[in-house]
């Protein structure tokens, strides 16, 4: 994350509440003037989901129930966001409220297929088990295209999120998700489901590859990796948008997890040495 003013109010523990006026602007999807709503860069569902929850950015941490949002749609392109992936999703992720963990869509696949809970790779046809797998492309690029719009203020002042390079395809994502342009044939979306507790209590915000053209987020259990443009034949048959199985991956990512809760960890106690 990068260190920039924190842009918009965040209330905090403690003090009343107050209201943001809604500004009259231009909405980044359907480019309209209109009223904007405080949008979520990560949905709030996603985040009731972690009682829990911490917000860490590449230089600090907090245990915050705040989230990153900012005036950014009008209401129906929040609403559509929302109804054309981001519902779907939220109800298939890992939850963790209440005595048992609950995550519907990796359930469904392992009741399916053999006991693969061990495994470390594995995947299954979204086809064959009727999974609108088009709902899993529209939240991905959804997201990419939401982390690419513009740097988020994160609940952690002075920081926010870094702005992704898209290039060209910040306009035609913007086209797809709105609507107007089919998904992307030269797009791929690899989608991803973790046996392992600790990415399934992992919700990331959308980041870049080392490799240019390649993102990723995570969110409770569900990851994607979203290639844009010059995807290699071997990675489109991978998408689970159009490879004719729209396969779905199950991974244990337990190590790379616990090694990514170690650098925040890092760095949080270099913050406490800094401090003293």
């Amino acid at each position: 994350m990068m260190a920039h003013a924190l842009l918009g109010w965040h209330s905090l523990s403690g003090m009343g509440k107050k209201k943001r006026v809604a500004p009259t602007a231009e909405c980044a999807l359907c480019r309209k003037t209109k009223v904007l709503v405080d949008s979520h860069l990560v949905a709030r569902g996603f985040l009731k989901r972690m009682p829990d929850a911490m917000t860490f950015t590449t230089h600090a941490a907090s245990a915050t129930s705040r989230q990153t949002k900012d005036f950014v749609l009008c209401r129906p392109c929040d609403q559509r966001l929302a109804t054309c992936g981001e519902n779907y999703v939220i109800s298939q992720c890992a939850d963790f409220r209440g005595p048992r963990i609950k995550f519907p869509l990796l359930v469904n696949a392992l009741q399916r297929l053999p006991a693969i809970a061990q495994m470390t790779w594995g995947h299954f046809e979204g086809t064959e088990m009727g999974i609108p797998t088009e709902l899993l492309g529209h939240f991905a690029l959804g997201m990419i295209w939401r982390g690419g719009i513009r740097s988020w203020p994160t609940p952690i002042a002075p920081f926010k999120t870094v702005k992704l390079d898209l290039g060209e395809w910040e306009e035609r994502l913007r086209r797809y998700l709105i609507g107007d342009d089919p998904f992307p044939m030269d797009v791929c979306v690899w989608a991803m489901l973790a046996t392992d507790q600790d990415s399934q209590r992992s919700c990331n915000f959308p980041s870049p590859s080392t490799d240019s053209g390649i993102f990723g987020v995570s969110t409770l259990g569900i990851s994607f990796k979203v290639w844009l443009g010059n995807v290699p034949p071997d990675i489109k048959q991978c998408c689970c948008v159009t490879a004719p199985e729209k396969p779905i991956y199950i991974s244990n990512r337990q190590h790379e997890q616990r090694k990514a809760d170690k650098d925040l960890e890092d760095r949080r106690g270099a913050q406490k040495l800094t401090a003293t």
